[in-house]
């Protein structure tokens, strides 16, 4: 969830700043133009919804009363009381159009430009996070069922012997692959034979053999064979 969001948060960076720069903005410019004429004993307030709903506490006074303004605004849609109370009390005529060219300019577009990129991006990670999990599944999967069959084979060769095998798998599934890959570098080096023959005369003809077993079970027993044989021939 955390890295979600951050990775959310990161790729609308761009877009987030724009909206923080247009509220700044609005902000900014609401306090120098409102500041100070909402208030609770102004009489241009009465019988007005803003003053009878008890919104006193957005107003225009400093910029963070201002930012919950317009936040509201951002969040609520159009809120006509708002423009309201700044007609009734601004000294500016018209001011009360900075509402709807806030609501045009910063929620109808940067906002909802804002909304749409960041659910493409969660759209576009979700797409990735599941063909991340489908494909760590198949891995687990085929691992699995790789793992099980070699220690059915392991479990049948000590059934045979009379014995029983106890084991619990450790690590990761998907390990597998390069247990098999060490698995077959093993058998390759095991089974690799090596065979010399050597010529020096006529009358001479010296051979070796040579032959090595190696083999080692779970209680740690070692067998070991050796065989040298040579021929001498004389004139």
């Amino acid at each position: 969830m955390t890295d979600t969001v951050s990775k959310l948060v990161m790729a609308s960076q761009d877009m987030i700043t724009l909206l923080g720069v247009v509220i700044f903005f609005f902000c900014t410019i609401s306090v120098q133009v409102f500041g100070g004429d909402l208030y609770e004993n102004n009489a241009n307030l009465e019988g007005s919804e803003y003053l009878e709903k008890h919104m006193l506490v957005l107003n225009f006074n400093d910029v963070p009363c201002a930012f919950g303004v317009w936040f509201v605004m951002l969040l609520c849609e159009y809120e006509p009381n708002f423009p309201e109370a700044v007609s009734r009390t601004s000294a500016i005529p018209f001011s009360w159009i900075m509402f709807p060219v806030f609501y045009v300019c910063g929620v109808s577009i940067v906002f909802e430009l804002v909304k749409a990129f960041t659910i493409e991006v969660f759209m576009s990670l979700k797409q990735r996070w599941n063909q991340l999990k489908l494909k760590n599944e198949g891995m687990h999967g085929s691992a699995a069922e790789d793992l099980g069959l070699d220690m059915d084979s392991f479990t049948k060769a000590f059934e045979e012997r009379g014995e029983v095998l106890h084991y619990r798998v450790q690590g990761h599934p998907s390990q597998v692959a390069m247990v098999k890959e060490a698995q077959e570098r093993m058998i390759q080096g095991h089974g690799h034979g090596h065979g010399h023959g050597h010529g020096e005369s006529p009358g001479h003809s010296p051979s070796h053999s040579h032959g090595h077993s190696h083999g080692e079970s779970p209680h740690h027993g070692h067998s070991h064979g050796h065989g040298n044989g040579h021929d001498k021939q004389g004139p």
